[in-house]
């Protein structure tokens, strides 16, 4: 995606924290949840228990918000943080009041750069860049220069797996079964059949994601290799002695059961045990 050669706006936003700003606690209810926050996925049982936690120590990062014209407020920072605190019964959070409204790209940017992305999945950050980089008329480098520790390749990553992964793993992605080198292996999987199926047993835990890597490398859909030979080099240790020997070889007799049953190639053995 580049941008056109329109004049743009300024690329870093205004300051949006003032010196001196007091703390001052605001009743839950009087603030509004910004709908330009990237993040749209909370797990409700994890939130409770951060809850408790903040209950118990207190919440002792502020929350930002910003006063709206009819008294309430609107929240630019701290979104886990308010639900948590609702649904513990706290009726009252530290907040810092920023001296302005912020605008769309103001919001998505501060939260992406406090948060570094840690709690958005792939298909969270992939709107959130390509919002930014619409609001801003931004291109990949650009955006990627406003990111602490993001790069180009990253924003291309999430991009692909917004393109091109079938909508019943982007649910997986969203709940959190898949993450995001997984669904972006996955994404590069052109069969969209082929790609719900090797999904599935990533989520079941018949493949793992090394494994996944070998399938796709192979190029070969599972189950539909002919029968060959397969030569698998098995490292061991004489002085170990023959239970050793056993456990190991009782393991790679594993490894092919579980093969056979989720019909992968036999010659993904090879790979498997490579480096073992």
């Amino acid at each position: 995606m580049s941008p056109t050669n329109e004049t743009a706006p300024p690329l870093a936003p205004a300051p949006i924290s003032a010196p001196a700003q007091s703390v001052v606690p605001v009743a839950v209810d009087l603030i509004d949840l910004n709908p330009h926050n990237p993040r749209k996925t909370f797990d409700e049982l994890e939130l409770v228990a951060f809850g408790m936690e903040l209950k118990r120590h207190q919440i002792k990062q502020p929350l930002r918000v910003a006063r709206k014209p009819d008294g309430r407020y609107e929240l630019v920072g701290g979104e886990r943080r308010l639900r948590a605190a609702k649904l513990v019964g706290i009726e009252h959070v530290p907040c810092l009041v920023l001296p302005r409204a912020l605008s769309p790209a103001e919001v998505i940017l501060d939260q992406l750069q406090e948060n570094t992305g840690v709690h958005l999945t792939p298909l969270e950050k992939a709107e959130a860049y390509q919002q930014l980089m619409r609001l801003n008329r931004w291109n990949q480098s650009e955006l990627a220069a406003h990111l602490p520790g993001v790069t180009e390749t990253d924003i291309s990553k999430v991009f692909t797996i917004k393109a091109n992964l079938a909508p019943q793993l982007r649910e997986h992605v969203r709940t959190g079964k898949l993450g995001a080198a997984v669904a972006y292996d996955l994404a590069r999987v052109r069969d969209t059949a082929r790609q719900l199926e090797l999904g599935e047993k990533v989520v079941t835990g018949a493949l793992s994601r090394a494994e996944l890597a070998l399938v796709i490398k192979q190029g070969a859909k599972p189950g539909t290799r002919r029968a060959k030979a397969v030569r698998v080099a098995v490292r061991f240790d004489l002085g170990a002695g023959f239970e050793a020997l056993e456990q190991k070889l009782g393991a790679m007799l594993a490894d092919v059961a579980r093969l056979k049953k989720n019909a992968l190639p036999a010659d993904l053995l090879a790979g498997m045990w490579a480096a073992r």
